[in-house]
């Protein structure tokens, strides 16, 4: 084992990068994919850095039109009940839901780019109590439907 830790994560069968595929840009050539929240993401030389925010300039009314990953598909949960009876029944490997890639403040600054989420924490803070809002539902049923299969 190349780190000593003591959990495993156990694994969404389609993750964050599900069906995301590298495409070319047309303007600068640069290799990029966009994850499951419509984050676009450009190939660099060693890893890819975030080169668009989708929600940069939204308005708290576009929040409601936004195409936002959906946590009650059922297949993306497939398998994960066997995973975790394995790890626990067959190693001392603490058990780690998985995760949606990011926690709350980061998804935020990834949507709206950090400069501008901070602005907005000071300058709209409904803006951000309801992309919070969103999210934290986001997450909760995430969560739910991990632990209840």
């Amino acid at each position: 084992m190349r780190f000593d830790v003591d959990f495993r994560r156990i694994i969404l069968k389609s993750g964050p990068l599900e069906g995301a595929e590298d495409q070319v840009d047309d303007f600068s050539g640069r290799l990029y994919f966009i994850d499951q929240w419509g984050i676009r993401w450009g190939k660099g030389s060693l890893y890819y850095d975030m080169i668009d925010h989708p929600l940069k300039d939204a308005l708290i009314e576009d929040l409601d039109k936004y195409p936002w990953p959906d946590p009650h598909r059922q297949e993306i949960y497939e398998g994960l009940e066997e995973q975790a009876k394995e790890l626990c029944e067959n190693t001392d490997y603490a058990v780690v839901a998985p995760s949606l890639g990011a926690s709350l403040f980061e998804l935020c600054s990834w949507l709206r780019g950090f400069q501008t989420f901070t602005i907005d924490m000071y300058e709209r803070p409904d803006f951000v109590d309801a992309l919070l809002d969103r999210l934290l539902g986001i997450f909760l049923d995430f969560m739910k439907n991990t632990l209840t299969g």
